[in-house]
């Protein structure tokens, strides 16, 4: 990805009414053991939540049963790859603090087979579970105890940290330029690195059942961006060089080539050329259908290989006419 720092912006405008700054070359690798993470993280998280609006009044019963062999497997795979990735400081702290949960409540789990190992994984005693009592269930995974308000807090900010985790930048080295001094093309500029950045994202990510919602929200932060780049266009049309202003309408043309295949998955192209992923109720339209995401995102496609390569031309054509030095270089 190519930033821009604020900080060594100059703001003296020049005669030609450029002004000189500092873009930074940075780079992406993709860590597929925080997305493996991320995958575990969401579906313990998910198992959490149907134990919370599980019937317990009757004890353990076969969905119940399933929900926690599921929750207590998913952990322990989360358990596993954790260790592998880089996280951030706030990772690690929510890490810590549900197993200190898991600590603080080992009574209560102990009793429904749940106990916890040194290395922080979860034993399962399908004997001692099978005999739960509604109200040892209760203890726990009730709505309102203190366990699943906590657990499902910790849960989705170690989904949220393990997704931001997925990706780890590198600054590869520094190059002065000079660009139009209108704001609307600064805007698009500064928008294009990260819409390059959720095209990556996206293209990065395995397409299945198990990392369905990962996908979906993916797929809305490319649309969210796309949006961002065709207003940023339309509003600068009259400020943009040819060359710029053909690379625009080259991406609005990929995007139509494409029209079927995202109407299939949900997504509407509008009269302004922006993208629309959402029903008339506001509820998100985008298909749960793996085949048809793939038809569109995946590798074999090249919806999203056309849109970078094209975005990043457009970037190097605003921020610097005929210069070679800039580029946005991904998972070098």
């Amino acid at each position: 990805m190519i930033t821009i720092n604020a900080s060594t912006i100059t703001n003296n405008l020049l005669s030609n009414k450029s002004y000189s700054y500092q873009i930074s070359k940075q780079g992406y690798k993709f860590d597929s053991n925080a997305e493996s993470c991320s995958v575990n993280a969401n579906n313990f998280k998910k198992q959490l939540r149907h134990l919370k609006f599980s019937d317990t009044s009757e004890g353990i019963n076969g969905s119940i049963t399933s929900y926690i062999k599921d929750f207590v497997s998913e952990y322990n795979s989360f358990q596993s790859g954790y260790s592998e990735i880089d996280g951030s400081d706030k990772l690690k702290k929510y890490v810590k603090k549900f197993d200190q949960l898991i600590k603080d409540n080992s009574d209560a789990l102990s009793d429904i087979g749940i106990t916890r190992k040194s290395n922080g994984k979860l034993d399962l005693n399908t004997t001692t579970l099978s005999s739960a009592t509604s109200s040892q269930l209760e203890a726990l995974f009730a709505k309102d105890t203190e366990f699943m308000k906590k657990a499902e807090s910790y849960s989705d900010t170690i989904y949220k940290e393990t997704r931001k985790s997925m990706q780890q930048s590198y600054i590869e080295g520094e190059y002065a330029s000079t660009a139009p001094t209108s704001s609307t093309v600064r805007s698009l500029a500064t928008t294009l690195p990260s819409f390059v950045t959720s095209i990556d994202s996206l293209s990065k990510s395995s397409i299945t059942s198990s990392n369905l919602d990962n996908v979906k929200s993916l797929i809305e932060n490319f649309v969210n961006y796309y949006n961002k780049v065709t207003k940023y266009s339309s509003d600068a049309k009259d400020s943009l060089s040819d060359d710029a202003s053909s690379k625009v309408d080259t991406i609005n043309s990929i995007t139509n080539l494409y029209e079927d295949k995202l109407n299939d998955i949900g997504i509407s192209i509008n009269s302004d050329k922006t993208l629309s992923y959402t029903n008339a109720d506001g509820s998100s339209a985008i298909s749960d259908d793996l085949t048809k995401l793939e038809n569109i995102f995946g590798s074999s496609s090249g919806y999203l290989g056309q849109i970078k390569n094209v975005s990043e031309e457009l970037f190097k054509s605003i921020v610097s006419n005929n210069s070679d030095d800039v580029s946005i270089d991904f998972y070098a």
